[in-house]
């Protein structure tokens, strides 16, 4: 299937940058075509004082991609945000089959929540970074981050990113003025007894 576009969603190692490294392979095949994708990169990333976005549009223009074509999203502190704060950029595109760029461990959840922002308004096609695959904690991680979040945002209309932004804003765990829900509590637990973060 021919890609539209790419959309690399953050919280990739800043050292090794599996994921843009993986953006940057499919802009090359593209490119010996004469065809020049549009690249959103995906996040500000929690506690970055420079959106990992902008790392990421460094790194791309370092490897040879047109900074015409490189969108940054700098709002995002996570996955779901990710798909909302991005989705004024695939309007703004025109495009219908996106190519998602993430880790293997990752994509399942990526994909979920894309689809439940986004609707079938777009073609997510999955495309798997260099990144690590999943072991049988991060497995359980993923699953529990997709339950929790999946039950929060439950009654929010599939692909009503209107309501999904509001919900950022209210309640959601690191956007909102008011967290609540299952995501508040599993985050905080998870944080203060791994030291770990969920992107």
């Amino acid at each position: 299937m021919t890609l539209d576009c790419l959309l690399i969603l953050s919280g990739e190692s800043l050292k090794n940058f599996p994921r843009s490294k993986k953006a940057v392979e499919v802009y090359k095949n593209y490119e010996r075509q004469r065809i020049y994708l549009p690249v959103i990169a995906s996040g500000k990333g929690p506690g970055m004082d420079i959106p990992e976005s902008e790392y990421m549009k460094e790194y791309l223009i370092d490897e040879g991609i047109r900074e015409q074509d490189i969108h940054c999203e700098t709002n995002s502190l996570d996955t779901l945000a990710n798909f909302v704060y991005s989705a004024e950029f695939l309007d703004k595109l025109n495009v219908k089959n996106v190519g998602l760029i993430t880790e293997p461990f990752h994509m399942k959840r990526s994909l979920n929540f894309g689809k439940k922002v986004l609707g079938d308004k777009y073609k997510l096609i999955p495309i798997n970074s260099y990144g690590r695959k999943s072991t049988l904690p991060v497995f359980v991680k993923e699953e529990l981050v997709t339950f929790v979040l999946g039950w929060d945002i439950r009654k929010i209309k599939t692909g009503d990113v209107e309501a999904f932004k509001e919900y950022l804003k209210k309640s959601h765990a690191r956007h909102g003025k008011n967290p609540k829900g299952l995501y508040k509590h599993f985050l905080n637990s998870y944080v203060k007894f791994t030291g770990a973060k969920i992107s």
